[in-house]
């Protein structure tokens, strides 16, 4: 499995509760915008979101949760950026990177689906444009996530 495969896979789950939004695709590299206040305000009190570049993509599709017999596979990203998503998770499935989310908008007529993708590399960086290393980006996941379990 690629190295790739797993850094896509841990951002996309370390924004659980996140909204990606703004999806556009140029020369093979997929761009978005990840709404996470509660991630981004650890980075600055003034920052709601973070800015994903994924490039190389090699394979990219949203799959909504519809019966086996009526399975679609959207890839217009004017028809993505319609929908309302809420990142639950992202697992690797058959060496493609499958992010779980939750559709609030019905558009599809669908609860959620899957994006399923795969790409060379993937890059995180805050709202100013600073890139953000993964490492940095999963201590301050897992510093957010002890926190909230200790309160519960």
């Amino acid at each position: 499995m690629k190295n790739s495969l797993i850094e896509i896979c841990d951002v996309f789950s370390i924004f659980h509760d996140g909204t990606p939004e703004d999806w556009t695709l140029e020369n093979n590299n997929l761009n978005l915008k990840v709404s996470c206040l509660y991630l981004a305000e650890k980075f600055s009190s003034k920052y709601e979101y973070f800015y994903i570049k994924i490039t190389g993509i090699m394979e990219f599709k949203y799959v909504p949760w519809v019966l086996e017999n009526d399975s679609i596979e959207i890839t217009d990203l004017i028809e993505i950026n319609k929908c309302d998503f809420e990142i639950n998770s992202a697992k690797i499935e058959n060496n493609l990177v499958k992010v779980i989310c939750h559709e609030h908008s019905g558009i599809f007529d669908s609860p959620g689906g899957d994006f399923i993708l795969n790409s060379k590399t993937i890059s995180v960086f805050d709202e100013e444009g600073q890139s953000i290393h993964l490492d940095k980006l999963k201590q301050i996941s897992k510093e957010y996530w002890n926190r909230f379990a200790s309160k519960s």
